[in-house]
Protein backbone atom coordinates (compact mmCIF):
# COMPACT_ATOMS: atom_id res chain seq x y z
CA UNK A 1 0.00 0.00 0.00
CA UNK A 2 1.35 3.62 -0.86
CA UNK A 3 1.64 5.77 1.63
CA UNK A 4 -0.73 8.82 0.47
CA UNK A 5 1.32 12.54 1.53
CA UNK A 6 -0.40 15.35 -0.03
CA UNK A 7 2.19 17.85 0.35
CA UNK A 8 4.73 16.09 -1.95
CA UNK A 9 2.46 15.62 -4.55
CA UNK A 10 1.65 19.44 -3.68
CA UNK A 11 5.43 20.02 -4.82
CA UNK A 12 5.36 18.11 -7.40
CA UNK A 13 1.72 19.57 -9.11
CA UNK A 14 3.29 23.04 -8.35
CA UNK A 15 6.56 22.74 -10.55
CA UNK A 16 4.99 21.22 -13.41
CA UNK A 17 1.51 23.96 -12.98
CA UNK A 18 4.58 26.82 -12.66
CA UNK A 19 5.55 25.93 -16.57
CA UNK A 20 2.40 25.64 -17.79
CA UNK A 21 0.56 22.11 -17.65
CA UNK A 22 -3.14 22.20 -17.31
CA UNK A 23 -4.10 19.05 -15.38
CA UNK A 24 -1.64 20.35 -13.07
CA UNK A 25 -2.90 23.51 -12.26
CA UNK A 26 -6.30 21.47 -11.77
CA UNK A 27 -4.99 19.25 -9.43
CA UNK A 28 -3.03 21.63 -7.24
CA UNK A 29 -5.82 23.86 -7.00
CA UNK A 30 -8.39 20.89 -5.89
CA UNK A 31 -5.58 19.92 -3.54
CA UNK A 32 -4.84 23.66 -1.85
CA UNK A 33 -9.05 23.77 -1.17
CA UNK A 34 -8.78 20.42 0.19
CA UNK A 35 -6.41 21.44 2.39
CA UNK A 36 -6.93 22.81 5.60
CA UNK A 37 -9.25 25.71 5.58
CA UNK A 38 -7.49 28.76 5.74
CA UNK A 39 -7.41 31.77 3.88
CA UNK A 40 -4.00 31.48 2.13
CA UNK A 41 -4.28 27.50 0.62
CA UNK A 42 -7.91 29.33 -0.31
CA UNK A 43 -6.13 32.05 -2.38
CA UNK A 44 -3.88 29.45 -3.79
CA UNK A 45 -6.75 27.04 -4.93
CA UNK A 46 -8.95 29.44 -6.68
CA UNK A 47 -5.56 31.26 -7.99
CA UNK A 48 -4.75 28.16 -9.69
CA UNK A 49 -8.41 26.87 -10.58
CA UNK A 50 -8.80 30.55 -12.56
CA UNK A 51 -5.24 29.58 -14.54
CA UNK A 52 -6.57 26.15 -15.72
CA UNK A 53 -10.22 27.40 -16.46
CA UNK A 54 -8.54 30.46 -18.27
CA UNK A 55 -6.89 27.56 -20.08
CA UNK A 56 -9.55 25.77 -21.06
CA UNK A 57 -10.32 23.20 -19.07
CA UNK A 58 -13.86 22.35 -18.43
CA UNK A 59 -13.07 20.38 -15.00
CA UNK A 60 -11.48 23.70 -13.86
CA UNK A 61 -14.53 25.56 -15.37
CA UNK A 62 -17.18 23.52 -13.84
CA UNK A 63 -15.81 23.77 -10.55
CA UNK A 64 -14.73 27.97 -10.49
CA UNK A 65 -18.55 28.09 -11.40
CA UNK A 66 -19.78 25.91 -8.70
CA UNK A 67 -16.97 27.73 -6.39
CA UNK A 68 -18.69 31.50 -7.41
CA UNK A 69 -22.18 29.69 -6.69
CA UNK A 70 -21.96 29.02 -3.33
CA UNK A 71 -19.03 31.40 -1.88
CA UNK A 72 -17.30 29.49 0.20
CA UNK A 73 -13.56 29.74 -1.10
CA UNK A 74 -14.08 32.72 -3.06
CA UNK A 75 -16.86 35.64 -2.67
CA UNK A 76 -20.23 34.61 -4.01
CA UNK A 77 -20.98 35.71 -7.17
CA UNK A 78 -23.46 33.97 -9.05
CA UNK A 79 -22.86 35.81 -12.34
CA UNK A 80 -19.34 34.67 -12.46
CA UNK A 81 -20.68 30.99 -11.85
CA UNK A 82 -23.26 31.16 -15.19
CA UNK A 83 -19.97 32.62 -17.06
CA UNK A 84 -17.51 29.66 -16.15
CA UNK A 85 -20.28 27.11 -16.25
CA UNK A 86 -21.41 28.38 -19.42
CA UNK A 87 -17.53 28.34 -21.00
CA UNK A 88 -18.12 24.58 -19.48
CA UNK A 89 -20.59 23.67 -21.62
CA UNK A 90 -18.75 25.34 -24.72
CA UNK A 91 -16.03 22.79 -23.86
CA UNK A 92 -18.24 20.37 -23.61
CA UNK A 93 -18.97 18.91 -20.09
CA UNK A 94 -21.84 17.05 -19.45
CA UNK A 95 -21.71 17.92 -15.72
CA UNK A 96 -21.82 21.25 -16.47
CA UNK A 97 -25.09 20.69 -18.61
CA UNK A 98 -26.54 18.83 -15.98
CA UNK A 99 -25.95 21.83 -13.58
CA UNK A 100 -27.10 24.54 -15.75
CA UNK A 101 -30.74 24.52 -14.71
CA UNK A 102 -29.23 25.67 -10.99
CA UNK A 103 -27.01 28.54 -12.38
CA UNK A 104 -30.31 29.67 -13.95
CA UNK A 105 -32.35 29.59 -10.79
CA UNK A 106 -29.79 31.84 -9.22
CA UNK A 107 -29.10 34.83 -11.76
CA UNK A 108 -31.09 36.97 -13.82
CA UNK A 109 -31.61 37.28 -17.66
CA UNK A 110 -29.71 40.55 -16.86
CA UNK A 111 -26.70 39.00 -15.46
CA UNK A 112 -26.87 35.60 -17.75
CA UNK A 113 -26.78 38.06 -20.86
CA UNK A 114 -23.94 40.50 -19.10
CA UNK A 115 -22.15 36.53 -19.01
CA UNK A 116 -22.79 35.22 -22.15
CA UNK A 117 -21.76 38.80 -23.83
CA UNK A 118 -18.29 38.58 -21.75
CA UNK A 119 -17.86 34.84 -23.44
CA UNK A 120 -18.28 36.38 -26.89
CA UNK A 121 -16.05 38.78 -26.48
Amino acid sequence: DVPKDLVRAIEFWHRSASLGHIPSQNNLAVAYLKLEKTPEYHRQGIYWLTKAAESGSFQAQNSLAVEYLLGENIKRNPTHGFYWNQLAIGNGSLRAVILSPIFYMFTSRSERRDAVARIER
